[in-house]
């Protein structure tokens, strides 16, 4: 059987730096990524940090991963190199043209490949690059000292038996949940490591009912629509506003659709999440999958999906597989319909401790 999830620890394993840099290295001038933002949304999954951000998104040909580099780490000068720790039972090997790293177990058989590296700059140029090993770390080499950047490292881990599908059975009994890839294998980011091992599971708990939130619209106006919403790291078992940088967060929302609204067939929803005491406050948007720092300009906000007929309920997932960020936070989401906005008046309200 195999399915897929995340699962994030404290360590962060994935050195691409430079002397002066935090996020990136030319040579063997390694320092960690800083601490950053992870998320996951329907697409996948984002960890963002000071000048990168690595996706994991999951698809037909396996879990594709993915590195963003906005800015060179410092003046190009040899290969830039991403650096990622292997822990587990799993043996890579380098094959002969470096373009796939195998990884085998004791028995000798190979169960998994991380290749299909795919290194592009902003032109849509693709950049030199390959695989290489060092003592139990798996080394991404690119040439870049053509690239304009934006720089994206695109490489994939997949089987040759069976293609990933989504599975929320399973959950991991520590922060996060894993990327589960055959029988009990499984390999998971660790903020930025690849960890593998094997997984056990546990029951999902009954789900708590959703504290209701006040309704509002923009214009003052009375909202006849209803808000319910909540942050958890139970799977719902409970919702609660003191958390601590271990936890993974999820925040629900709920809205039930003012009568009025429902013949709308161009309504948005939006997500609003507002930071601080965390190190990289602000007020962020979500933008289909991926989170913006949003100015504050209604004319500027973005919708998590095209404008479509809103069903009478909608479940807003708008926060899931938070970790590893102290931070305060206030969280608002709403609709947009008929020319109105709706939105809850009282936020999401929760604290992350370190």
């Amino acid at each position: 059987m195999f399915h897929t999830g995340f699962k994030f620890s404290k360590e962060r394993d994935l050195c691409i730096c430079a002397q002066d840099a935090p996020y990136a290295c030319y040579g063997d001038k390694l320092k960690p990524v800083s601490v950053g933002v992870t998320l996951v949304t329907e697409q996948g999954l984002e960890s963002r940090h000071a000048g990168i951000t690595e996706w994991y998104v999951n698809n037909s040909e396996g879990l594709r991963q993915n590195f963003t580099l906005e800015q060179p780490p410092a003046q190009n000068s040899g290969i830039l190199r991403v650096v990622l720790r292997v822990n587990g039972d799993l043996r890579p090997e380098l094959s002969t043209d470096r373009q796939t790293i195998h990884l085998i177990n004791q028995k000798g058989d190979t169960v998994l490949h991380y290749g299909g590296l795919y290194v592009y700059d902003a032109a849509k140029k693709t950049q030199p690059a390959h695989f290489a090993l060092a003592e139990g770390q798996i080394v991404i080499e690119v040439d870049d000292s053509q690239a304009q950047y934006p720089l994206i490292i695109d490489p994939l881990l997949y089987t040759q038996e069976a293609k990933l599908t989504d599975s929320n059975e399973d959950k991991v009994d520590a922060f996060g949940s894993s990327v589960a890839l055959s029988g009990d294998t499984a390999l998971v980011g660790a903020n930025q490591s690849a960890h593998i091992f094997v997984t056990s599971g546990v029951g999902n708990p009954q789900p708590a009912e959703l504290p209701e939130l006040p309704a509002t619209t923009l214009s003052g106006a009375t909202s006849q629509s209803k808000f319910a919403g909540g942050a958890t790291n139970d799977n719902s078992a409970s919702f609660k506003n003191n958390f601590t940088a271990t936890d993974t967060i999820e925040v629900i929302g709920k809205i039930t659709i003012a009568p009025n609204d429902l013949e709308e067939k161009e309504g948005s929803i939006f997500i609003v999440v507002v930071l601080s005491n965390s190190g990289i406050d602000g007020i962020y948007m979500r933008d289909g999958s991926q989170w913006k720092l949003w100015d504050g300009d209604l004319a500027h906000l973005t919708v998590v999906e095209e404008p479509r007929a809103l069903n009478a309920t909608e479940e807003v997932s708008v926060v899931t597989g938070l970790t590893g960020l102290p931070a305060d936070f206030n969280v608002f989401f709403g609709y947009r319909a008929n020319n109105e906005i709706h939105y809850n008046a009282e936020p999401i309200q929760f604290l992350v401790s370190p």
